[in-house]
Parts: structure tokens; C-alpha cells; sequence
């Protein structure tokens, strides 16, 4: 609530422009095929490519460090909350969330994400057991199709929605799938879209499918936790009470329900801290009070470490107790740049995989690295026609 509201209304308004593709996979490999074409497409004409685009199709393809040094969206926001003069300390975000949550019981919680930052996805998967224990039942995201909310535990389909493609992204569903919370979609039907004022048409009607399809106001146990993408999470009346033109999903829907939900932002700021495979270096500011210091519609603005990469990877990938694995030596024989994935050995075939990789250049071929737990896998090289180079077996032993 604090820091510069226009640092925070530009952070917010830049969430508006992520893509809105059809979460339906015409080829078991077309997606990740497109993201590949992306990069390639980046390299002969950058004219062609945006920052976000390219940004989020190395995020698709596992590569963490391109993908920050691609589309720093954050980065330009670090200053003015490092610096904040009101600043008294600086504690765990994932201690601070765990101690509002216990004392106020919200009973709703809505934490955002920056597309292209699968880091945020591993905090807000961290966060999930903890949440469960504090009675939370329903996880809403707004990336989920219809598909994505019927997801089995087993294994998060490909058609689960657009960013659920990413590794992170499809195993924090699955956690929160084999915790037992319920899955909820709430996007808008852009199908539906006006010709004019498309923008706030949307905040409103993900708002009115929320309400609707997470049954909060029918069903008193319901303790929801939404999972939304930058601005969204603001329910703060912008740019008034008295017009509201410019109000986000969260805003108009604390309007309609009289409920207020506790605000957690991922996008607004970046600590100096390093981050760690466990905990991530993950903190927030508290003023000279012990409260919490927000945005603008923001309870709790989190500090995610700068990330440790090694071959161009995140290390919040080891999560699961998992280890970084060569690619199999038969894939020396193929020219770049091609895709890996792996996937267990009864994993279905149009599942997110466990990992996937981008090998861009040949002498990457040494480095590139899969994060793997223990166990037995079947590997794939593909390229950006979607078709299958090769397939080996790999032993993380």
C-alpha cells in the first residue's frame, strides 16, 4: 500500500498483453514445436518476435536465464523497493504468509506470477501444503481450460491450459491436485469479447466466472487461493471508487462478493538475495510497525532472490529431491536446435512432461541438463515440426 503507485500500476498494466491462444493441441508436440519456432524465428528476424513472446518461449523450453535475460519485466521495478525509506526489516515471505494466514483466517488468497518466470511457480507450489493445512479446498488459475479443471491427478494434460505446458507450472498443478484441492477455471471466453473496451470486459468476466464457478458465495466451506497472472491480483478501484475503468479481476471481484482477499505479489519487486533450491531466498518488507509493505490492491509484496542458474537453468528445478542428468549420448548425433523431454515410463503421451529442455547450439550438447528424480525415463528429441528425431532410455540412479 505503499510504495509508488505508479510503479505498481505500470506493473500491473503490462500484465494485460499475455497471450490468449487456445489451450487445444492440434499434434501431441505442436506447442512446444511453436515455442521452438519462436526462438528460431527470434534469431533471423528479432523485428518479428517481442520481448514477452521470446521471453515466454524459452520459459516453455526450460531456459530459465534467457527467459529473465530476455524479458526483465521485474527488473525495472527493483530499485524503488529496495530503496524504500519506510523499510524496518526484512523477514520470510513464506513465514509472513503462514503467520497472516493463521491470525486472519482470510478466506480468500490471491497471489500472482510473472509468465515468464517459472521461479514463481515453484514459491507458490511451496506454499501449497501450507495452505491445505490452514483449511484452503479450491485453487482457481487462470491459465486452466475446462480440460485443465477435470485434471487427473496422475498426470496434467497438455490442453490443461496455456502456461500449464510449462514444467513448473503443470507440476504445481499436480501438487495441488494430490493435495486435494479442486481445480477451477475462470477465464473468459474471448470469443464473447466486444469490439471496444476489451480489456476491462475481461477483468469483469473472469471476476463474474470465479464468483460462479469456485461457488464462493454458495458454499461456506469453500477457502479459495487464486492463481493469477501480474495486475490481476490488485483489487484495488481504479482509478476510483466512482470509476472504475481501470479496475482488475480482484477488484471488481471483492466488489460483488463483499469479500477482501489477501493480495500477494511476485512481480513488483527483486531482492538482492541469492535463492536457494529449498527456500528460494523468498522475503518481504516490513515497516517500522511489523506490517507487511504492499502495492496498490496488495497486501504483500514478495522478494524473490536472484536466481542461481547452472547451464542456463533454474535451480528451483532440484525441487523434489530431484538432480540434474546428462542428455543420453546417442543424441550427439543430432544437429540443433532440437527439443529434449522426458517423462516416466508410464507417463501418458499427451502429459506435460517432467522436464523439458532447449538445446540451441551443437556444443551446448555437453551442458544442457535435465532435472530429474530418481527413476527410469523415456527421452525425446523433437524439433520445430513437432516430429520425433529420437528416443532413448535414461537411468537417474
Amino acid at each position: 500500500m505503499r510504495f509508488s503507485g505508479l510503479v505498481f500500476l505500470t506493473a500491473f498494466a503490462s500484465g494485460i498483453f499475455g497471450p490468449n491462444v487456445s489451450a487445444e493441441t492440434p499434434a501431441p508436440y505442436a506447442f512446444q514445436a511453436s515455442m521452438l519456432r519462436t526462438v528460431i524465428s527470434a534469431q533471423t528476424d528479432p523485428r518479428g518476435v517481442t520481448a514477452d513472446q521470446l521471453g515466454n518461449a524459452y520459459n516453455f523450453l526450460g531456459m530459465d536465464e534467457k527467459a529473465e535475460a530476455t524479458f526483465p519485466f521485474p527488473d525495472l521495478y527493483r530499485r524503488q523497493c529496495d530503496y524504500a525509506s519506510n523499510v524496518a526489516a526484512k523477514v520470510s515471505a513464506r513465514d509472513l504468509i503462514a503467520r497472516i494466514v493463521n491470525q486472519r483466517s482470510p478466506r480468500v488468497l490471491v497471489i500472482n506470477e510473472a509468465h515468464h518466470r517459472s521461479l514463481n511457480r515453484a514459491f507458490a507450489r511451496e506454499m501449497l501444503p501450507s495452505l491445505k493445512a490452514a483449511g484452503y479446498n479450491t485453487l482457481a488459475v487462470e491459465t486452466l481450460s475446462k480440460a485443465g479443471e477435470k485434471a487427473q491427478v496422475e498426470a496434467i494434460q497438455g490442453n490443461a491450459g496455456y502456461y500449464s505446458n510449462e514444467t513448473q507450472f503443470a507440476a504445481f498443478l499436480y501438487e495441488a491436485k494430490h493435495l486435494g484441492f479442486r481445480l477451477v477455471a475462470y477465464e473468459a471466453d474471448f470469443s464473447q469479447a466486444p469490439a471496444k473496451d476489451r480489456w476491462s470486459w475481461r477483468e469483469q468476466t473472469q471476476a463474474d466466472n470465479l464468483i460462479s464457478a469456485s461457488n464462493i458465495l454458495t458454499d461456506p466451506k469453500v477457502k479459495l487461493v487464486v492463481y493469477v497472472g501480474y495486475g490481476h491480483v490488485s483489487d484495488a478501484y481504479l482509478p476510483s471508487a466512482a470509476d472504475m475503468s481501470k479496475t482488475f479481476m480482484s477488484g471488481w471481484f471483492k466488489l460483488w462478493t463483499g469479500i477482501d482477499p489477501l493480495g500477494i505479489s511476485q512481480t513488483a519487486c527483486q531482492s538482492d538475495l541469492t535463492t536457494s533450491a529449498s527456500a528460494f531466498g523468498y522475503q518481504a518488507f516490513l515497516d517500522a510497525n511489523s506490517a507487511p509493505i504492499g502495492g496498490i490492491g496488495v497486501e504483500i509484496v514478495i522478494h524473490p532472490g536472484q536466481p542461481i542458474f547452472l547451464h542456463g537453468r533454474g535451480n528451483w528445478r532440484l525441487q523434489d529431491r530431484r538432480s540434474w542428468v546428462r542428455l543420453p549420448a546417442s543424441f550427439g548425433n543430432l544437429t540443433a536446435p532440437f527439443i529434449v523431454e522426458a517423462k516416466g515410463e508410464n507417463d501418458e503421451a499427451a502429459s506435460v512432461p517432467l522436464d523439458r529442455v532447449l538445446v540451441s547450439d551443437q556444443p551446448d550438447l555437453d551442458h544442457v541438463r535435465l532435472a530429474l528424480p530418481k527413476g527410469r525415463f523415456t527421452v525425446k528429441a523433437l524439433n520445430s515440426d513437432g516430429n520425433i528425431l529420437a528416443t532413448a532410455e535414461l537411468v537417474n540412479r
